[in-house]
């Protein structure tokens, strides 16, 4: 059928049916787009809902993940080119929640070698560098992806090679979709792998390319804003660490240009040899998930209790913990807190604790009563009675908790 396009999107089945706006030529268009997700789901196009007023361009998107009721989802635009970027943003989206809790998913552009199939995903935040990362280095190392680097816990990724959604000069307008055939990008090879994970940090006027490694907490910090529904894997910190563990740690990439990067892929990233400009090479941290089993229940007043999280990792003395609240990093008299209400104790109990491991200076009641306000307003711990908040002004960040001055 000329108005129906089968996809493949990180192995969800989906078709799209397009309304009678969309002219054959600009279903081919889509088509050739889409090139490299093509598939022939065995799904019967759901009908196209009636045109409302002033959005002529329509389209259905029918899709199925495995295990799962059929679904579909109605699109509608007031120009075809925005109806083709709705669509984009559609498709990933239903890629996304169909995956969530089975794989790793980084906002990443990601390129892969000819030789092994190995993948480099470089994480930026969006509209920050990646598709026109892609654009340069794809020409060399194979086209993976622009949008989304899903990577199995084996370390195993599967392509996303989805039209690149390219900004025009003019503000506001719809990024056209373009596929990576008419940009000439490479194709990968198939059995794709992790090899690393880089941070993309485009610095106008840099001199030179710099690479160097990341600190493993601070990874993961700069790494879950950047995941899709990290929260929802088992174990959820712990699969992180162990997956910037087995690809030898994070690299941050400081350049000017995307086409600067192409020659330290070829040396440092691929090539394995030397690379002109700084480089520092990753060294793996050591790390252990920690115990993050608490209690939620109210606790009496002058009182305070650790409450649950989804997962805890230590490394280098501080701990990052996830809850509800997102990614809290503890340090200093942080982590003894952290350790000290397992269960339940008072807040003298606590004090005589944080004397014996930190020593208390004169004063520090202000000072301790600030940082036990900050972590309710977290949800790290629990005071009695009704101060755990679940989330301030800044709950997804690092709270650095220095120790108290020494007496």
């Amino acid at each position: 059928m000329s108005d129906v396009l089968g996809l493949s999107i990180i192995g969800v089945p989906a078709v799209v049916r397009f309304g009678p706006a969309v002219s054959a030529a600009q279903v081919a268009d889509l088509t050739a787009a889409w090139s490299r997700c093509l598939a022939a789901p065995d799904l019967v196009p759901a009908a196209v809902d009636p045109v409302l007023p002033g959005l002529p361009f329509t389209a259905a998107v029918t899709f199925q993940p495995q295990g799962r009721d059929l679904d579909v989802r109605q699109l509608c635009a007031d120009t075809f080119e925005s109806l083709a970027e709705r669509l984009t943003s559609q498709l990933t989206l239903l890629a996304i929640e169909a995956n969530a809790g089975t794989l790793t998913m980084l906002h990443a552009c990601g390129l892969s070698a000819a030789a092994d199939g190995s993948v480099m995903a470089l994480v930026a935040k969006s509209g920050t560098g990646k598709t026109t990362a892609a654009t340069h280095l794809a020409k060399t190392f194979g086209y993976v992806t622009d949008e989304t680097v899903a990577v199995t816990s084996a370390g195993e990724v599967l392509a996303y090679p989805k039209p690149l959604s390219v900004k025009g000069t003019v503000e506001g307008q719809p990024k056209t979709q373009t596929g990576p055939d008419s940009l000439g990008l490479a194709e990968p090879t198939d059995g794709l792998w992790l090899r690393g994970i880089g941070l993309l940090d485009r610095q106008p006027g840099s001199q030179a390319v710099s690479v160097e490694a990341v600190p493993l907490l601070e990874a993961v910090m700069e790494l879950i804003p950047n995941t899709s529904s990290q929260a929802l894997l088992d174990k959820p910190l712990q699969s992180l660490c162990a997956l910037i563990e087995q690809t030898g740690g994070v690299r941050r990439f400081t350049y000017a240009e995307a086409a600067d990067l192409v020659e330290v892929f070829h040396a440092s990233v691929f090539g394995g040899a030397a690379v002109p400009g700084p480089v520092s090479a990753p060294t793996p941290a050591e790390w252990t998930g920690v115990g993050c089993a608490g209690s939620d229940d109210p606790v009496p007043n002058g009182w305070v209790v650790r409450c649950n999280a989804a997962d805890a990792v230590e490394s280098d003395g501080d701990i990052l913990v996830l809850n509800r609240a997102g990614v809290t990093r503890l340090s200093g008299i942080g982590p003894t807190i952290w350790a000290a209400t397992e269960r339940a104790i008072t807040e003298d109990q606590l004090i005589a604790v944080l004397d014996r491991e930190h020593g208390l200076p004169d004063g520090y009641q202000a000072m301790l009563e600030e940082v036990l306000v900050d972590l309710a307003e977290r949800g790290i711990i629990g005071r009695g009675p009704g101060e755990t908040f679940w989330g301030g002004p800044s709950a997804l960040g690092v709270l650095n908790l220095a120790s108290l001055p020494a007496k």
